[in-house]
């Protein structure tokens, strides 16, 4: 089903980017761009459902349909605001509702778990992927942050080591600066070694200067290096808390997610087990009122038969013994209703066992896990043997009644 979910993605995108937000789309009255890509992800997750059912004449059915589908979507979009665009759009809504329901249709057809159960735990089970991708991600991130920070801090060093070697230079220019001035005077003094010193003294100075010049320069641009170094540590620090903020709650949305999971596989173990005893609820509330009906009528002929018996004269009673069968035929009728009722009962209270057992089962699992895994093999081997009992067992039991085992 890789294809296919490629497919239904692209075709997913293209509405999200080209269909306008709103009511009311392209003049259909309840028709939004949220209902329709609500309608395609839906698909999408049954999609990823049937990738677990192993059953090849479906999928190729399924496949060959779906191809279709997709060929005649791509189509309709490719008319995107053309003349023809408002007949084509009704076309393009009826291919959406066919897909979802064939698919729909096909996944209930293929399995006998809960829906809705299903449905979320496939969700649930895409959304905890993309989360564990993100951490992945933002923990790649983190390392890359991280070794950005030392190297920086490294450069930063090495940039302070060299400001100070120039500061250190600057003044051992300065001194000379100073020790040329004394010569000069000094020079001045004598006529004869003006003439030779003074323009070398003059060169010099000149040069020193511009050397003092330079290194001011390169001051000047080490102390904004090191300013921008210090504002990017700082945005580096604060990058980090924010990626270590996100990874936590990454860390409990997937907790969440975990119990999200325990409680639908929890609900759709035993969902089954509560559905048959609300269906019976019906039942045995039948076989009550047939009962009560029946001892009532049974009572009353028996009534009407008594006074019979007793107003007639010893030659009539005979004639009112071929009464008694049908008399018979009424308690048997009773007696089996009340029977049915009873049967109806014991099953339903055999469903509500089984559907309590299910519940706490995950529960008791959790904690028996932390104990020893033995245990928790005991306890699986005893709820299996629990809620894999037959009802049919109810039934067998022996009858004291002669008419009814007759």
């Amino acid at each position: 089903m890789k294809t296919e979910k490629q497919r239904l993605t692209r075709i997913t995108t293209t509405v999200k980017e080209k269909f306008p937000d709103g009511n009311d789309i392209f003049g259909y009255n309840g028709i939004t761009k949220e209902g329709i890509i609500h309608s395609l992800e839906s698909s999408y997750t049954f999609l990823g459902l049937l990738e677990e059912i192993n059953n090849e004449v479906e999928t190729v059915w399924i496949k060959r349909k779906l191809a279709k589908y997709f060929d005649e979507l791509s189509g309709i979009l490719k008319e995107f605001n053309t003349d023809s665009w408002g007949q084509r759009f009704d076309r393009f809504l009826d291919i959406i509702l066919e897909m979802r329901i064939s698919v729909k249709e096909l996944y209930i057809t293929l399995t006998n778990n809960p829906i809705r159960a299903d449905e979320d735990i496939q969700k649930a089970k895409e959304q905890y992927n993309i989360l564990q991708n993100a951490s992945a991600s933002v923990a790649t991130e983190l390392k890359t942050i991280k070794d950005g920070s030392e190297e920086t801090e490294g450069l930063l060093e090495e940039l302070n080591t060299l400001k100070t070697s120039l500061t250190k230079t600057n003044e051992e220019a300065k001194k000379i600066i100073a020790n040329i001035t004394g010569i000069e005077k000094n020079a001045n003094e004598s006529s004869e070694t003006i003439e030779d010193v003074t323009p070398k003294i003059t060169a010099t100075f000149t040069e020193l200067k511009e050397l003092q010049r330079s290194l001011n320069v390169e001051s000047e641009k080490i102390n904004t290096m090191s300013i921008n170094c210090e504002k990017n540590i700082e945005k580096i620090n604060q990058r980090e808390t924010t990626l270590k903020k996100q990874i936590e709650m990454d860390a409990n949305l997937q907790k969440e997610i975990q119990q999200t999971l325990q409680d639908v596989n929890r609900h759709g173990m035993a969902g089954a087990f509560l559905k048959r005893k609300q269906e019976l609820k019906a039942t045995s509330a039948i076989w009550a009122v047939l009962s009560v009906i029946s001892m009532g009528v049974l009572i009353f002929v028996s009534y009407k038969f008594a006074i019979a018996v007793l107003d007639t004269d010893s030659a009539d009673i005979i004639k009112h013994l071929f009464k008694i069968p049908s008399v018979i035929a009424g308690i048997w009728l009773c007696w089996f209703c009340a029977k049915q009722f009873g049967y109806t009962i014991r099953i339903r209270e055999d469903y509500s066992y089984k559907y309590a057992i299910s519940m706490a089962f995950e529960g008791y699992k959790n904690e028996t896990r932390e104990i020893n895994e033995e245990l928790l093999g005991k306890l699986l081997e005893v709820t299996v043997a629990n809620i894999s009992s037959n009802p049919i067992l109810l039934y067998n039991w022996h009858s004291e009644n002669p008419v009814y085992t007759a």
